[in-house]
């Protein structure tokens, strides 16, 4: 078992976000952050913020606005307007934004290097959303997660788009990922709006995950505080912290952040994982015991489990073991449609499989 971490990228099959789900009315204090303690240097949260705050991620300057103001037209209904930024933004013929998942980037920035992943690229458009007058919105894509290794960590992948208000019942979806994403939202995955805050705290958090994966400890404390700062109202933030805590050998910090998670979400999934790990380090067997069991038992109760493991067997080859996954998935879960895709999709594999065999 390995520290989990909630990270976001684009393209992933599955993620989920218990935390955004439902945010807590009462949020806690970033006071409440431990210090980090560097080579006999002490560095504590307050004395980051009073250094530097966290720039906006949705910012414009004069030069990108004089450059769409050149081609947005006025007086046209609200999803010509959408589509035609979608359009400008990545046609060949204009910007050509290209997907690069690691490119976590500011609107400006996106601008200037024509690269994004996810999140970076629904900064840009929501921000020339706004600014030409429409009610434009991220969106988060809660799936189950799947797991990515970077040494000795194990990230999981959340997904975020923009969504434009159309009228009180409809909304057009943007996705660097999806061209097509209108026409398939529903079968992807359960959408949620969140707020400006929740998605800045999400951007800052990507650059913290980076920044442990390059074992600088600093620059991810910094960049988790910057996170906390806008949303410490969120678990997925608290629970980042601690592999910063472990890294640096702060075991107990890092137990009181995972806490401070729990508090906030008791469903969340990577504390309780870590706190099974902390305490198996720690020597603690008691608490592994009890946290490794409720580890276990989230994944069995959660049908998106199960569908994560139709696809390993999938991609091993072993159709009929996948078919017993994703109908483990429907038994828990009999109204996700994209059960159904990947069951009638093995049941056909499986077929041709066993044709293959017999002649």
């Amino acid at each position: 078992m390995e520290d989990f971490l909630k990270l976001l990228l684009c393209w992933v099959l599955f993620a989920v976000l218990p935390a955004c789900a439902n945010r807590p009315s009462t949020a806690i204090p970033i006071q409440q952050i431990p210090p980090l303690q560097l080579a006999g240097q002490i560095i504590t949260a307050n004395q980051v913020l009073a250094q530097q705050k966290p720039a906006s991620t949705i910012a414009l300057s004069s030069e990108i606005t004089d450059y769409f103001d050149k081609f947005m037209v006025k007086g046209v209904d609200k999803k010509q307007g959408a589509t035609l930024l979608r359009s400008l933004l990545l046609s060949p013929a204009f910007l050509d934004i290209e997907y690069v998942r690691s490119d976590n980037f500011t609107a400006t920035d996106v601008f200037d290097f024509r690269s994004a992943n996810c999140i970076s690229f629904a900064n840009l458009y929501i921000a020339l959303a706004r600014h030409y007058g429409m009610e434009a919105d991220y969106q988060l894509i809660e799936k189950y997660p799947q797991w990515a290794r970077d040494g000795n960590l194990v990230f999981m992948d959340i997904h975020v788009n923009a969504s434009v208000k159309l009228n009180n019942s409809k909304r057009y979806i943007v996705d660097i990922s999806q061209p097509d994403v209108n026409d398939q939202t529903q079968k992807k995955g359960k959408a949620r709006l969140i707020n400006d805050d929740v998605a800045a705290a999400l951007f800052y958090s990507n650059l913290s995950v980076r920044a442990i994966a390059d074992d600088n400890i600093a620059e991810a404390y910094k960049m988790l505080v910057w996170s906390l700062y806008q949303a410490s109202d969120q678990a997925m933030f608290w629970s980042n912290l601690g592999p910063v805590y472990r890294a640096n050998n702060q075991l107990e910090d890092a137990e009181k952040v995972y806490l401070l998670a729990l508090q906030l979400d008791p469903q969340s999934y990577a504390a309780i994982n870590n706190l099974a790990v902390l305490y198996r380090e720690m020597g603690r067997t008691d608490d592994y015991q009890n946290y490794l069991a409720k580890t276990l038992s989230l994944r069995h109760k959660n049908p998106y489990f199960y569908f994560y493991l139709a696809y390993v067997s999938k991609e091993k080859g072993d159709y009929v073991q996948a078919i017993r996954h994703v109908r483990k998935a429907i038994k828990l879960k009999d109204d996700a449609q994209e059960f159904y895709d990947l069951l009638d999709l093995l049941s056909i594999q499986a077929g041709r499989l066993a044709i293959n065999e017999t002649n």
